[in-house]
């Protein structure tokens, strides 16, 4: 975690931010890192893969297309710890773009930087 890395991280959008709870969260669209730029539409289903920690319980994660909720889900049993796939079987052509909101029980929120399809 030197000052170089976190730099670097920051301009190339590989961040997420938060309401101010000790969040985890690591997202991947295709196997890509958030704030990442794929120049072309996507080429078949889109995967997004997501693994969150937290310190509160879990309320509901959800996946975002280009501002559209496209996948929500709420979990069982109140976890603080979550792995968990969405696939999108029909994305646009063009430009797209993916994210990931998640809200705790007690109303932090966390949201990963996009992942860009289509953009250069």
């Amino acid at each position: 975690l030197s000052r170089e890395a976190i730099l670097d991280a920051l301009r190339a959008r590989r961040c997420y931010g938060s309401t101010g709870a000790k969040i985890i969260l690591d997202v991947r669209v295709n196997e890509r890192m958030m704030g990442e730029k794929i120049a072309d539409s996507p080429n078949g289903p889109v995967t997004v893969d997501i693994n969150v920690s937290t310190p509160q319980p879990i309320k509901e994660i959800v996946v975002w297309r280009s501002n559209v909720n496209m996948f929500t889900h709420t979990p069982d049993g109140s976890p603080n710890e979550l792995t968990l796939q969405y696939v999108d079987d029909n994305p646009l052509a063009g430009e797209s773009y993916y994210y990931v909101r998640v809200i705790l029980e007690n109303d932090e929120i966390a949201w990963t930087s996009p992942v860009w399809f289509g953009k250069e």
